[in-house]
């Protein structure tokens, strides 16, 4: 440390023709991950100055309008200057620290206001009807530092629709893993979007890609991930989970864009399998060779031929198939790890119905295979662990027969805290859209 510090003295003391070959940097970290850099050359002095308490800018909301918004906004002594600024709740979300506020303020607030506004008005022109916002100030004190922040939330009114615009809908049909809606508009209705996800999981895509994809209310993400359409159509969700609670969110709009009010849909669908213990069968297939692709070359390797069977009671269940070396190192860790929803979407993470696979295994070497399923309750059976053993050779996979070794079942384990996480499914797609210009709004005196 002490060379190091010794070093960075001489640079700055070396003078400007040696600067200009290799210029130092000053660099100040922010709080909140920002950062600013200075050319060390150009820095005269760095100063710390006390002074006593934080610049205040407090916005207070005085009246929502249907064209514009009344505050009032009020420093204290120490403040020079505030920053005004209107933001998204769902943006401000991600904004939730003052620190973070305060960086994207400072960086993105708008003009710089030097008085206090006793009903300072701003137009709603630029912002969405019926739509959740947040008024921000940052402070400034004399020396130009950002200080601290104000915020007040507020929802603007909603604009009149263009004559009596509805969209009617019927639910046709409910199976395992599907369903089947018919909507109906009329002809007040300029067009409308459907969207279905896992209870819940739309609502939280929303607070996750909304201020990424400049989306500022639930509506406008329905009609830019859903399925449009501006008459009657019937529309069927698939490839869905059995015995799971989904929504259904239904956005129209009327001749001139106006969004009515989100509808939501809930459908559940039906159950699979049964109220009792639920498990799957393993029934050993051939062993034999089969090609594999190592390194984008077709290679004939020996494999093992495995075949999963859920009973009756199964509404979804688990598999993995690991070598025996591997999973003695850590037996309650393959064990823990399959009786869990995963932590995000993932295709094909469960299985539900019978599916037959081979396995790449070498000869003589032991393998387990793992099971664990579901019952139509969404309640873990037991977890099936067998052992086997593999020929010594392939000559024929007629007589190459595989040695079971040990079966085992084991009570799920309470460690780990199993949760059905919900999947986005057809008709809720994330689309990136290109970003808009955000117009900062204006704050005018009225007063």
């Amino acid at each position: 440390m002490k060379k190091f510090f010794t070093f960075f003295l001489s640079m700055l003391m070396a003078g400007g023709a040696f600067a200009q070959e290799r210029p130092d940097r000053m660099i100040v970290y922010e709080a909140n991950g920002q950062k600013t850099s200075y050319l060390a050359e150009r820095v005269d002095s760095v100063k710390f100055v006390q002074v006593e308490g934080q610049a205040t800018a407090d916005i207070e909301l005085l009246n929502v309008g249907v064209d514009t918004l009344s505050f009032s906004v009020t420093r204290n002594g120490i403040c020079e200057a505030f920053k005004f600024n209107i933001i998204s709740k769902v943006k401000a979300s991600r904004l939730s620290s003052d620190v973070a506020m305060a960086g994207y303020m400072h960086a993105n607030g708008g003009q710089m206001y030097w008085q206090d506004f006793t009903n300072g008005q701003v137009s709603t022109a630029d912002l969405k009807s019926a739509t959740d916002y947040v008024a921000v100030t940052l402070a400034y004190d004399s020396y130009g530092t950002p200080c601290s922040v104000s915020r007040v939330p507020f929802t603007t009114k909603a604009k009149p629709l263009a004559g009596s615009p509805k969209v009617e809908y019927t639910v046709d049909s409910i199976g395992m893993d599907a369903f089947k809606i018919t909507f109906r508009p009329n002809k007040d209705v300029g067009g409308y979007a459907v969207v279905a996800g896992e209870k819940g999981v739309v609502q939280d895509q929303f607070g996750m890609f909304g201020p990424m994809m400049n989306v500022d209310n639930f509506g406008e993400l329905i009609k830019a991930w859903g399925v449009p359409s501006d008459t009657v159509r019937t529309v069927t969700w698939d490839d869905f989970a059995p015995s799971t609670d989904y929504e259904v969110f239904l956005q129209a709009w009327d001749t001139l864009g106006v969004f009515l009010p989100c509808d939501t849909i809930a459908v559940r669908t039906k159950m699979k399998g049964g109220e009792g213990e639920a498990f799957v069968t393993t029934t050993l297939g051939a062993y034999k060779n089969t090609p594999w692709d190592v390194e984008g070359q077709q290679v004939m390797l020996p494999s093992q031929f495995i075949k999963f069977t859920p009973n009756d009671q199964t509404n979804c269940y688990r598999l993995q198939v690991v070598l025996d070396s591997l999973y003695q190192k850590d037996p309650e860790g393959f064990q823990n790890e399959l009786p869990v929803d995963p932590p995000f979407p993932i295709v094909g993470y469960f299985h539900y119905d019978e599916v037959e696979a081979d396995f790449q295994i070498n000869p003589s070497t032991k393998f387990v295979v793992l099971t664990v399923a579901k019952n139509g309750l969404n309640k873990w059976g037991k977890i099936k662990v067998d052992t086997y053993e593999t020929p010594a050779a392939v000559i024929d996979p007629a007589q190459a027969t595989v040695k079971k070794v040990s079966s085992m079942s084991y009570e799920v384990g309470t460690r780990l805290k199993t949760k059905r996480l919900p999947a986005l499914t057809k008709g809720s797609a994330p689309v990136v859209r290109k970003g808009e210009i955000y117009t900062t709004p204006r704050l005018v005196n009225a007063e």
